[in-house]
């Protein structure tokens, strides 16, 4: 084991750590009955495990099924991409497989014209500013802040 691993390896789990107190605090305020648990990846293991193949490589994704956000790299865990990811898991929770029947009728839209990502995009952009300091505070304890 080369010491750049042994750094990455200690930074993807402080990422990790971060993410999921972020989701859990969140998930309490907006009263989230199953918060999703995060997992921070390393490139080659997220495409790998998720059978992801460029050019479409995500940076992060919400499974309903593990009720789980993958995030692909821990160095682009922020609390924008984790609302994006919370939101998707608020729509599974309000609507079930018709948000499913939803997002795949759209797969042929770009990724920003698909109404379950707009959705997310302004969920997003709703909660930014309200849970910035939070994040902070928390990213700033695991030692993630860029």
């Amino acid at each position: 084991m080369s010491k750049t691993w042994i750094g990455e390896e200690l930074y993807r789990r402080r990422a990790e750590a971060a993410a999921n107190e972020f989701i859990e605090k969140i998930s309490k305020i907006l009263n989230v009955k199953e918060p999703p648990r995060v997992r921070v990846m390393l490139p080659k293991q997220f495409d790998e495990e998720l059978g992801f193949k460029e050019p479409n490589v995500p940076a992060a994704c919400y499974n309903f099924i593990d009720n789980t956000i993958y995030i692909r790299h821990p160095i682009i865990v922020d609390r924008k991409i984790l609302l994006h990811e919370l939101c998707h898991c608020l729509q599974w929770e309000e609507k079930g497989l018709k948000h499913l029947e939803e997002a795949y009728s759209q797969l042929h839209l770009p990724h920003c014209q698909r109404t379950t990502e707009r959705e997310c995009k302004e969920f997003e952009e709703m909660f930014d500013g309200k849970i910035k300091r939070l994040w902070q505070r928390i990213a700033k304890k695991y030692g993630v802040l860029p």
